[in-house]
């Protein structure tokens, strides 16, 4: 009896061990969209991966755009600093021109008196005919 019992209890335990047949559909439904999720997730991974690649190049651009504004900013200031003393010097040139003064190896020369006698006598600085 005991023999008997022992192989009633073990059909019985095998029996309820084993799944319906929609448990196994169901479970293989569930590993199909378990492979469908991971795909996905992949692809939102790359996706994420390739968004943060951009920002790191736009970084690095807005970086380096910085720098060189800055970089053409000090370029274009001391430009217009000598911009400026070119001009002065130049100004400072066209009054003294302007008032008949010559500045020659630091010496100021009067050069209009000069001008009007020459003018008068039709004769060139260094003493041709006109």
């Amino acid at each position: 009896m005991v023999g008997r019992t022992a192989v009633l209890g073990a059909a019985l335990l095998l029996g309820c061990f084993e799944p319906p047949s929609s448990a196994v559909a169901r479970l293989e439904e569930t590993k199909a969209e378990a492979r469908a999720l991971e795909v996905s997730l992949d692809i939102v991974e790359q996706r994420l991966l390739a968004g943060q690649a951009k920002v790191a190049l736009w970084t690095e651009m807005a970086e380096r755009h910085r720098r060189v504004s800055a970089l053409a900013c000090d370029s274009q200031t001391a430009h217009a600093a000598q911009m400026v003393a070119l001009a002065e010097q130049q100004a400072l040139k066209a009054r003294r021109v302007k008032r008949g003064l010559v500045v020659k190896k630091g010496l100021a020369v009067k050069k209009v008196a000069a001008k009007k006698r020459l003018h008068h006598t039709g004769r060139s600085a260094i003493g041709a005919r006109r």
